[in-house]
């Protein structure tokens, strides 16, 4: 075999199979390249060495390393360090938009970017959510979804619910949407949809969404920003949208669990030793009043009057209902 192949056997046993803590000896080396190859490569040790100055040349970080008369290569700057795998590994596994199967498959090629010493620590580790998703395309239809956004096209879907027995129900109708972003929130992953019909923008979780095709449309883009739409929407829920003032208790732990909620650029109308007051634009929905009431004496409704008088009549009816 060329010259060529087996340099990129080296470089690929270099990086899986050494770190400072794990140098190969030169014969070490041409014995793993000779294992690796199917026993069709043998190298000469001055071949190794020369192989090694070229990775040098290229920019691979290979350090040399003498301990009793022994004289090791190691591959040093590894792409990835194992706190960054381990960091994408858990949340693969947090995620239940993927299911078991496709999380898994994600786990096992992110290990594979850290040396093979490094990749046994990770394993062990894993632990799935029990609460994953069964749609198993949801990586094709990301890339289905991320290609209409480039190229400006619509989309048709199917959306599904569940029933009682955990299987899948598709909705009678097919739906369609122009594709804005992608996005996260709270352990789920999104599609934001511009819906021609409604004029409005709505959210579809991505595990629920499914056989989605592409298709050409006359849409003229309009102005939208990510992060604006998320800060507005609690919970990925549409409602109606307002702008909202709160009466807060004025203590650190809601301080800081409200800037977390609504960024630390709100609106901080007033001020005093008991409470502060904030206004936030947000799209009223259940999602909200339920954020709301987990806060409950500590935060109250200030105006609108009508989102407030609606809450205390769900109090209310809540209250009814547990007599």
């Amino acid at each position: 075999m060329s010259n060529k192949i087996t340099i990129l056997y080296l470089l690929d046993i270099l990086k899986r199979k050494t770190d400072e803590q794990h140098p190969l000896t030169s014969s070490e080396l041409i014995n793993e390249i000779y294992e690796a190859s199917h026993h069709q490569i043998t190298i000469e040790r001055k071949a190794i060495y020369r192989d090694i100055q070229t990775l040098i040349d290229y920019g691979h970080d290979i350090l040399q390393t003498r301990e009793n008369n022994r004289r090791g290569y190691y591959y040093a700057n590894s792409d990835f360090e194992v706190a960054e795998i381990r960091l994408l590994m858990d949340a693969v596994e947090a995620s239940s938009s993927i299911s078991h199967k496709k999380s898994q498959q994600l786990i096992q090629k992110l290990s594979k970017l850290v040396n093979e010493h490094n990749e046994k620590d990770l394993q062990w580790q894993i632990n799935y959510t029990s609460n994953k998703s069964e749609n198993e395309h949801i990586l094709y239809n990301v890339d289905t979804i991320n290609q209409a956004i480039i190229h400006k096209q619509a989309i048709t879907f199917q959306y599904y619910d569940y029933d009682l027995n955990h299987k899948r129900i598709a909705r009678k109708k097919s739906y369609q949407g122009i594709p804005y972003a992608l996005t996260w929130d709270q352990d789920k992953y999104y599609c934001v949809l511009y819906i021609e019909k409604y004029q409005t923008f709505s959210n579809y979780r991505l595990d629920k969404m499914d056989h989605i095709q592409t298709q050409e449309t006359n849409h003229i883009p309009l102005p939208f920003d990510t992060k604006e739409h998320l800060k507005n929407t609690m919970g990925m829920y549409k409602g109606q949208k307002t702008t909202i003032q709160l009466q807060c208790a004025n203590n650190q732990t809601l301080i800081s669990h409200v800037f977390e909620k609504f960024g630390k650029d709100i609106m901080v109308q007033e001020v005093t030793n008991s409470h502060f007051t904030i206004a936030v634009p947000i799209e009223i929905s259940p999602v909200f009043y339920g954020w709301l009431f987990q806060w409950t004496p500590q935060i109250r409704i200030v105006s609108p009057i009508d989102i407030k008088e609606h809450y205390h009549t769900m109090c209310i009816q809540a209250l009814e209902k547990t007599e």
